[in-house]
């Protein structure tokens, strides 16, 4: 009878058209809010994961390190300690052994801990450095870019990254 719903209507363009300046304030404000929200979710739902501790000295330290996507009763956990004055940690093992899950739970499990969540880990101590990696890289026929020149790309990229002097963590 009184057009309600058209009448919500033009009130929200003029708000729109009256706040359309102040647009990309509130997004900003939302998106952080998002942020914190999935991060306070994701720390609600793993009350057993820790809090990561930063440090100065030693370059990344954990103990009972576990990837977050694998279910508890299928997961391996392993401890890792590298110190600043390591430069390069190889790590072998067979097809099929866990090397290249093991290498993705200490990177998402770094990034995990310099974004303030708490990680699948028993215990977790490292220093704040940037993360790069190869870990997944694929060929492209409309870029006509090989497997292999792909990797050569992208190991091509992590050198120029490492000249910035910046402390980083490689995965390859």
């Amino acid at each position: 009878l009184f057009l309600y719903d058209i009448q919500c209507m033009l009130a929200l363009e003029h708000w729109k058209e009256k706040h359309r300046h102040d647009y990309n304030h509130w997004m900003e404000a939302i998106g952080k809010i998002e942020t914190v929200n999935s991060l306070a979710v994701f720390a609600y739902n793993h009350p057993d994961y820790c809090y990561p501790l930063l440090n100065e000295t030693i370059a990344l330290q954990t103990t009972g390190l576990g990837h977050p996507l694998i279910a508890e009763k299928e997961m391996v956990r392993n401890d890792i300690s590298i110190d600043e004055s390591e430069k390069v940690l190889v790590i072998t093992g067979s097809n099929m052994s866990g090397k290249t899950t093991f290498l993705r739970s200490v990177g998402v499990n770094l990034l995990l801990a310099q974004c303030g969540a708490p990680v699948c880990a028993r215990s977790f101590s490292f220093t704040p450095m940037q993360i790069l990696s190869s870990i997944r890289i694929t060929d492209s026929l409309q870029e006509h870019t090989s497997y292999f020149m792909a990797e050569l790309k992208r190991l091509q990229s992590i050198i120029h990254r490492m000249k910035n002097g910046v402390k980083s963590l490689v995965l390859i």
